[in-house]
C-alpha cells in the first residue's frame, strides 16, 4: 500500500493534487491513502504502507512549518524500515532535511 503525503497548501490545488494522485495509482492497481501533511501527527503507524511518497509544494523549504517534526518522523522511520521513499521537489528537500539537517538543503 503506497502513503501519498500531500504537502500542498494552497486549499484550490490540495483536491486537484488528491485526485490526480488517487487516479494515478488505480491505473497501476495500487492501493493508496493521501494524507495531508498538516494531518500527518495523526497517522500513528506506517507498518501498513510499502511505499512512501511526499509531494512537492509551494512552501520554500527553509521556513519551518509546523508539520516538519512530524513529517521528519515519517521519513526517519521509513528509512529505518527499509521503505522506499520518493520526495517530489519540496518532498525530496523534506527527506534531505529530515536526515541530513538544514545546511543540506
Amino acid at each position: 500500500m503506497l502513503l501519498v503525503i500531500n504537502c500542498v497548501v494552497n486549499p484550490d490545488f490540495v483536491a486537484d493534487f488528491n485526485r490526480i494522485a488517487a487516479e494515478a495509482a488505480d491505473r497501476q492497481g495500487l492501493s493508496v491513502t493521501l494524507c495531508r501533511v498538516a494531518d500527518l501527527h495523526r497517522l500513528e503507524d506506517l507498518a501498513p504502507y510499502t511505499h512512501v511518497l511526499i509531494s512537492g509544494s509551494e512552501t520554500p523549504i527553509v521556513e519551518d512549518r509546523p508539520w516538519e517534526p512530524a513529517l521528519a518522523r515519517a521519513v526517519q522511520r521509513s528509512v529505518e524500515d527499509g521503505r522506499p521513499l520518493l520526495g517530489i521537489c519540496y518532498g525530496h528537500q523534506a527527506i534531505v532535511k529530515s536526515l541530513l539537517g538544514r545546511a543540506h538543503v
